[in-house]
């Protein structure tokens, strides 16, 4: 028997390339785990093409083995910074930067909010029980976004929001 863990290690071992691929584009890279990570970067390195996307402060995997400190490992022949953001308004991107900085050591780098309203940040004590509250605050503010550290936390107010027509 062999784990994914083992695969990983195997196909670091036992398949040093890819053949017949000339273009290799890893998106989410900052979800990889270093062992992961050195096998992309092994495969990539025979491919005419080669692109690493990834954006460390999104790193949600930490839990299962990833490493966002690994995306910057390595040589990066050509590195851009997509500094402007089309969804994330100026006062929720402030509190993001803001409780980033008080996790993690990071590299730093430009992220530019939308443009427009500055939006807001309400923190709230709610549980995943106080679906009435939560459905309460979505239906005074026509632009909300829920967030849990979880998927399965968001189906209850996932469920009362559909019944309520609530997109």
């Amino acid at each position: 028997y062999i784990d994914f863990t083992g695969m990983i290690e195997q196909a670091l071992l036992k398949v040093p390339m890819m053949d017949g691929i000339s273009a290799f584009l890893v998106d989410e890279a900052q979800d990889l785990s270093r062992l992961e990570m050195a096998l992309v970067r092994q495969w990539g390195q025979h491919c005419e093409i080669f692109v690493i996307v990834g954006d460390p402060y999104q790193n949600l995997y930490e839990f299962r083995g990833s490493d966002a400190d690994a995306f910057y490992e390595g040589e990066a022949a050509d590195t851009r910074v997509l500094a402007e953001s089309y969804r994330c308004p100026t006062t929720v991107r402030d509190t993001a930067l803001a409780w980033i900085e008080g996790c993690h050591e990071r590299t730093p780098v430009e992220y530019r909010p939308r443009k427009g309203e500055p939006g807001s940040v309400t923190q709230t004590n709610f549980s995943i029980r106080d679906v009435e509250s939560i459905l309460e605050l979505v239906e005074q503010n026509d632009d909300t976004m829920i967030l849990a550290s979880c998927g399965y936390m968001l189906e209850p107010i996932k469920h009362a929001l559909r019944d309520a027509g609530i997109p």
